[in-house]
């Protein structure tokens, strides 16, 4: 699109991720210098020195874009500094902070449902039932032998129990959702539901052992090392790099976005509430973090944004049709100048490469198409390309 439209394209690493670390550690002092308004702050610095010194055109027109938090910084963009950005592109943007995301299982579930199986929902569901129940019943070292854990769950302590749940629950979600690709549902599913598995557990230990335990090794449930991992302030540590400390830190003071398992449409039990992520935030950051505090966060950046509802115009939202993260998105048409697009039989960021005739679906080609001529017509209304 770039090139059919005569442009360039730049990227920018988000301040505290990656090699761009303002201070040099991420202490809770330095983290509050991360935040929306400074991200978006450092986006307008960037546009103003791509047209003074990089392309030495001070009317270039810029479009903004982004996936996932960047679709919703690139629309937050085009709301905070119109001045600079003459367009965005939201690609399954995260817009609206939700304290309770309860809605990314329920929409995992839709998907695995159409996707994999009813099979393999049921399958999951019982499973993760069953271990419940194993807990309630005192035989949590059936888990501790199936899973191959590194070390026990005590089942006398709700956080260490939430937080296990927490693990088995993100790691068959993020697994399919990895590489953006529907397929994912289905090898999974044909996992779970294809061998001659004596019971439902049975059959999930089978694919969480084989995708995650290496070389005889063991999984780590236990909630105290992973707070202790989370509580390291070097910029160079791994877990720093991968930008773990960094975005749990803006979940707890202005988006949200924890999964839990409060819906009833999941198949992962009762077990993972927001009781866990309050004390990860106010292990990991400080006493200051409260359940308010992190309520009211998301409540206001709301407030400040529009979350689904933002006034703004010449932006376009798109969101695959299978994509749980969609409920945090924009998926219907706001104005004229804000239009949306839901492709059916997609998950996040499908519409992002150029367009291919032999693997896009008609749907997704349609958009693609569409966005070209949306987005001439919004940087070029009066010369189009």
């Amino acid at each position: 699109m770039a090139r059919d439209l005569g442009g360039a394209v730049f990227a920018l690493e988000t301040r505290f991720y990656g090699e761009s670390q303002p201070v040099g550690d991420l202490n809770v002092e330095s983290l509050r210098l991360l935040n929306t308004d400074q991200i978006l702050a450092d986006v307008a610095d960037f546009v103003l020195h791509l047209r003074r010194t990089v392309i030495r055109n001070p009317f270039a027109h810029a479009l903004v874009a982004g996936t996932g938090l960047g679709g919703g910084l690139a629309t937050w963009f085009r709301i905070r500094y119109p001045h600079l950005a003459d367009a965005a592109w939201s690609s399954s943007g995260y817009l609206r902070a939700v304290y309770d995301f309860q809605e990314f299982s329920s929409g995992w579930a839709e998907t695995a449902i159409v996707a994999g199986s009813q099979e393999c929902y049921n399958r999951i569901f019982i499973a993760f039932h069953v271990a419940q129940n194993l807990f309630e019943a005192g035989f949590g070292e059936v888990l501790y032998n199936k899973l191959n854990l590194c070390t026990p769950v005590a089942a006398d302590d709700r956080i260490e129990v939430a937080y296990f749940f927490s693990v088995l629950m993100t790691s068959i979600e993020l697994y399919t959702l990895r590489n953006g690709d529907v397929e994912e549902f289905r090898t999974v599913c044909n996992d779970i539901t294809g061998g001659s598995f004596a019971t439902s557990l049975d059959a999930f230990a089978a694919w969480f052992n084989t995708r995650f335990v290496e070389n005889d090794g063991c999984i780590i449930v236990s909630f105290d090392q992973f707070v202790e991992s989370l509580r390291e302030t070097s910029a160079s540590a791994e877990i720093s790099m991968a930008g773990e400390r960094q975005f749990l830190y803006q979940q707890c003071t202005e988006y949200g976005w924890f999964f839990t398992t409060d819906s009833d449409l999941q198949p992962f039990g009762e077990r993972v509430q927001m009781e866990l992520y309050y004390e990860m935030c106010r292990r990991v950051f400080g006493e200051w973090v409260t359940p308010e505090l992190m309520f009211r966060s998301t409540e206001r950046t709301n407030e400040r944004f529009g979350g689904n509802t933002p006034n703004v115009m010449q932006v376009h939202f798109t969101n695959g049709a299978f994509d749980p993260w969609r409920y945090t998105s924009i998926v219907s048409d706001l104005n004229p100048y804000a239009q949306a697009d839901v492709i059916p039989g997609e998950l996040a960021g499908a519409d992002l490469g150029a367009i291919s005739e032999e693997n896009d679906s008609e749907e997704l080609i349609e958009v693609k198409r569409r966005l070209k001529e949306l987005f001439e017509s919004y940087l070029f209304p009066f010369n189009p390309r």
